[in-house]
């Protein structure tokens, strides 16, 4: 191109060199005036230096990126249903034996509702949730059953206390040393041992009835921290408020008197938890199948207590006979009768009553998981060891400051067993087998308790039949 230009009139050498030689030499752009009489060539000298720049220093730079496209569409989400039958066991007819046969009496909670429970409670986390969509968000205004926990104060308190003391101030039953205590209060009592068939015993209901639905729990580490040293072996530390042993002045005894009750468990958790019906706002965010929930409740001063009921009004059980058939007849035949009240009317039917019966059935199974206790079981000189007669110790509600002593306890040299002594002996072949104790909290019980409880109430979306 640059021949054919310059044989169309005589051009000067210099002109020439320049035309031919900017390709190799970048200093052939400054003669400006040939490159006026020629602007084609200089653009194609441009377009040529411009490649072996541009394969060293990027002219420009495309940035791609993934951007998240929030779609908003109707959808069926999971959500709530507590006007559900299938949260409680079935409902059986209460007097079989006698003349009414419109009461359906509540016997526990479904296996659906047990499954979750339990599940949560080894877990401690919400359960997944099957969402409408791989990526999918949503929120939930809901009421549902809550757990709200508290010191137990005043004279309460030391009835409590007074009522432990009475039970261990017994040579036989001194030696459960009890470190943890739970139970439902009855409308008679909310002390934890009551008299039965003149044996005092630990209360064995895990739901209150006909009074605000409530549970309590005491944690008491003395009794396994304390012991008693006897002139042949050694008792555990619920043995030092049998009153020989205090006379006797053995280890960690005490003085003979009540007025010690307050000290002795100075050191000791009692809780009462209450559980109430509250307003739940809840934000599902599921991002490729993760789970993420956000939960809030709503100020505990617009929660209610709710009373688990024992029994409920019913149709007229016509399969098993009754005084009135005409009426069951009728009734049957009355397409728009629907019975379910506590006033024993036909054909009156209270909505809130099945919510009720779902609520309590939650609160019921977490009863179960929690009620009972955890002792020393030392009814065997002279090894005593740790006795479950609980479902706690399947729930990570051991793993909180509390209840550590009970993970972390191990015989002292009185009470030596097979890991302790081959961790204990020097020169062993088997350290590896020896029973190390490692504990992570899950910080304070009361808090434990109540997020617990919501994880259940929350992890009830995960079944389909209690949607």
């Amino acid at each position: 191109m640059a021949l054919s230009k310059a044989s169309k009139k005589g051009q000067r050498l210099s002109t020439l060199d320049t035309t031919y030689s900017v390709l190799g030499n970048v200093l052939g752009f400054v003669r400006i005036h040939v490159w006026v009489k020629y602007p084609l060539l200089l653009f194609l000298a441009v377009i040529a230096w411009s490649i072996h720049i541009a394969s060293i220093v990027t002219p420009a730079t495309l940035s791609v990126q993934n951007v998240a496209v929030q779609v908003s569409r109707m959808t069926i989400v999971p959500k709530f249903d507590f006007t559900n039958y299938d949260f409680v066991s079935p409902l059986g007819v209460g007097d079989l034996s006698g003349t009414n046969y419109s009461e359906y009496c509540y016997r526990g909670p479904n296996d659906l509702v047990e499954r979750v429970a339990t599940a949560v409670g080894a877990q401690g986390q919400v359960l997944p949730t099957i969402p409408p969509a791989l990526n999918a968000s949503w929120s939930l205004n809901f009421w549902g059953p809550s757990l709200q926990c508290s010191n137990v104060e005043g004279q309460e308190r030391e009835d409590i206390w007074a009522n432990v003391w009475d039970y261990l101030d017994n040579g036989t039953r001194c030696r459960d040393s009890y470190g943890y205590l739970a139970w439902a209060p009855t409308a008679q009592t909310s002390v934890p041992f009551v008299n039965q068939n003149d044996s005092m015993v630990l209360q064995s209901n895990s739901l209150s009835i006909d009074i605000p639905a409530a549970a309590y729990v005491a944690v008491i580490p003395s009794m396994f921290s304390n012991s008693v040293d006897m002139p042949t072996h050694t008792l555990p530390g619920g043995c030092a408020l049998w009153s020989p042993n205090r006379d006797e002045s053995y280890n960690q005894a005490l003085s003979n008197t009540k007025g010690t009750v307050s000290t002795w468990f100075n050191s000791s958790t009692l809780l009462q938890c209450h559980f109430l019906n509250t307003s739940f706002i809840a934000t599902f965010n599921y991002t490729d199948g993760s789970q993420s929930i956000d939960i809030s409740q709503a100020a505990s001063s617009e929660s209610r207590p709710f009373e688990p009921v024992a029994c409920v009004t019913g149709p007229i059980a016509l399969s098993v006979g009754g005084n009135d058939w005409e009426q069951a007849g009728i009734n049957m035949e009355n397409t728009s009768c629907s019975t379910l009240n506590l006033e024993n009317k036909q054909c009156k039917f209270d909505p809130g009553l099945v919510r009720l019966l779902a609520y309590q059935s939650i609160a019921d199974i977490f009863g179960k998981l929690v009620q009972g206790s955890v002792g020393l079981g030392e009814h065997t000189l002279p090894y005593p060891e740790v006795t479950y007669n609980s479902n706690i110790a399947q729930t990570v509600l051991l793993d909180t400051n509390e209840l550590s002593f009970i993970q972390t306890w191990s015989p002292n040299s009185g009470f030596l067993d097979l890991a302790t002594l081959s961790d204990e002996s020097s020169g062993t072949s088997y350290v590896g087998l020896s029973d190390v104790k490692n504990f992570t909290s899950r910080g304070p019980l009361a808090k434990a308790w109540e997020d617990l409880f919501q994880n259940i109430t929350v992890s009830l979306l995960s079944e389909q039949y209690l949607q």
